[in-house]
């Protein structure tokens, strides 16, 4: 279930019904982030030392920040303000695939460099 799906679950349906929906979104989004920020800060063979990785980890931990300081919606205005902090969370997102495409991208020239640096010495101890 992604985000802007997420999103959209929370969104519709009667005045009872959106209130419910942010309430379940309001416990489990926190959550969800949480595990993608470790799942990005985890990443295997150095990608997740890349900035780019780094920065979309940190975007999601602010995201996680968010969500704490945003009551829990227990009335149809602050089920309103908890759809609009959702939305804005939505359209941020757009970003992120490219970064870590570029994260990937620069391991990758981060590599080519070494074993350059590699058959250089090689050749220099020939």
């Amino acid at each position: 279930l992604s985000l802007q799906n997420m999103y959209r679950y929370a969104s519709v349906g009667k005045p009872a019904q959106r209130l419910r929906n942010a309430q379940f979104l309001h416990r489990e989004l926190p959550i969800r982030i949480a595990q993608r920020a470790v799942d990005l800060l985890t990443l295997p063979h150095g990608l997740s030392a890349t900035p780019q990785v780094r920065s979309v980890a940190t975007v999601y931990l602010k995201y996680l920040q968010r969500l704490q300081e945003c009551p829990c919606p227990q009335t149809a205005e602050q089920e309103h303000h908890f759809t609009d902090v959702l939305r804005s969370m939505v359209l941020d997102r757009i970003s992120i695939p490219s970064a870590i495409a570029a994260g990937i991208s620069t391991l990758r020239d981060r590599r080519k460099e070494h074993i350059g640096l590699d058959v250089r010495r090689l050749r220099e101890m020939e």
